[in-house]
Order: C-alpha cells, then structure tokens, then sequence
C-alpha cells in the first residue's frame, strides 16, 4: 500500500483498489465498404423498336419496390449475423468473423473480441444509402468507437445489371490472381535470401590449406671465409686473380 508522508492523499485514491482499464477496444471492418446491392430498376415494357408507354405509373412502382430496401437489408443481418455484408463472388459464403475485427490492447496482451461484435440496425442516409453500425464493449464496459459500413443500392437495367455482375466478378478474379502472384513472388524472395544465406555459411566454413611451411635447408653448407678462399684457390690458373686470395676476400 503507498504512504503520503506529508500531505494527504488524492480524493481519488483508494488504497489501491481505484486503478481501472480505460483502453478501449479498437473495431477494423473487413471485406468491402460500401456494400454494393443491384437490382432491376421498375418500370413498364420496353423493347427495341417499342418504348414504354405514356402514362404508365413508374414512379409508383419504384416507390413500394424501395420501401422493401431497408427490411431486406436488416433481414440479412439477422439471419446471416451480418456475414451477407462482406460477401463477394470471389467469397460467397463468408462467416461473420470474416468481416469484423475487434481488439482489446491490455497490460496482458490483445485480447480479440471479435465475437463480441454486434451489428446495428442499418440507418437510412440517402434514397439508396444505408449505413450500418458495429459495436462492441471489453469485460469492464469500455465502449469501442463505432465503425460504420455502407450499404449502397444501385438500380440499374437489366443488361446492365449482367455487365456489372460480369465486371465484378471480373475484377475480383484479378485481384486473387494478383494476391497469388504477390504471394508467390515473396515466397520466391524469401526462398532465395535462405540459400544465399546457406552459402555465405558454406562460404564461411569452407577449409582453407595450411600455410606452407618456412624453406629450411639443413644440409646447404654455410660459406665462410676459409671455404671461399678455397674454392677461389681451385679456380682455374688462366684466371688473373686467382693467386690475389685477398682481392676475393675484399670483394666477400
């Protein structure tokens, strides 16, 4: 327990029992935002030579078909636990855990939270715009700041609902490809710094020979004055000095 020698206590001091967790847990979407919806946009008959008719009632039509937006899009979350959020063609069947992230940094580490997460009601910004919230709480109640994920519904003819499908799947097609090709490039990067690695020590270990050894030769007699006067002496008579034994010395 501390001691205040001296002067009193905080207000808020209480034996050391007051300390409490303020971090608050951090929520990370995943998958795509906004969340794009197509659909058909309402309307009479049409056909290539015969345009729809004059006075039909379109407006009436699109009205009662965007009424039925915002209970499908939370009908989706009920059922799938917001998983249909972060659907793609590429990833058709996502678990709920595929598209929320939450974590918790505390003095024992991150503790993920991510199936704490609850997926909001979605609320209406625009005619075709909702967003939906995501929240979660940490077991002493701090609340993570609120995520948002959009919900886009874009109403479109139906060839063109067919070539944005084609698009999308497409362009999701790419990607993975993309993603596999990054993958393995890094790995094939990875592969050769180990082998470089692995010769250096090769390199490194590799034996080198002795140092050969000093030239000695012990059997080479050692010339001395009295060796080389007589080897001089020996030399041939038709050489001039060859009885001047003091000239050789001087040149010695």
């Amino acid at each position: 327990d501390a001691k205040f020698d001296g002067f009193e206590p905080p207000e808020t001091y209480k034996g050391g029992t007051s300390c409490v967790d303020t971090s608050k847990p951090v929520i990370t979407l995943k998958g795509p935002n906004p969340k794009i919806f197509k659909i058909c946009e309402c309307g009479g008959l049409s056909g290539f030579m015969s345009p729809p008719k004059v006075g039909h009632d379109d407006n009436a039509l699109l009205a009662g078909q965007r009424r039925m937006y915002e209970d499908d899009i939370k009908s989706m979350i009920r059922k799938t636990a917001g998983a249909e959020l972060c659907a793609t063609p590429d990833n058709s069947s996502p678990k709920p855990a595929d598209c929320v992230k939450a974590v918790d940094r505390t003095y024992k580490g991150d503790v993920d939270l991510s199936d704490r997460v609850v997926v909001g009601e979605p609320v209406q910004k625009g005619p075709l715009l909702w967003s939906v919230p995501y929240n979660v709480k940490d077991d002493v109640g701090n609340e993570a700041a609120t995520v948002w994920r959009d919900v886009v519904v874009q109403e479109v003819d139906l060839a063109s609902v067919e070539n944005l499908i084609r698009d999308e799947v497409r362009r999701e097609q790419e990607a993975t490809q993309q993603q596999a090709i990054d993958r393995a490039v890094r790995l094939e990067k990875v592969k050769w710094e180990r082998e470089q690695a692995s010769n250096r020590r090769r390199s490194n270990n590799a034996q080198t020979c002795p140092a050969c050894p000093p030239c000695e030769c012990p059997d080479t007699p050692v010339t001395t004055k009295e060796s080389c006067l007589e080897f001089c002496e020996n030399l041939s008579q038709s050489c001039r000095f060859s009885d001047d034994s003091s000239v050789y010395y001087f040149f010695l």
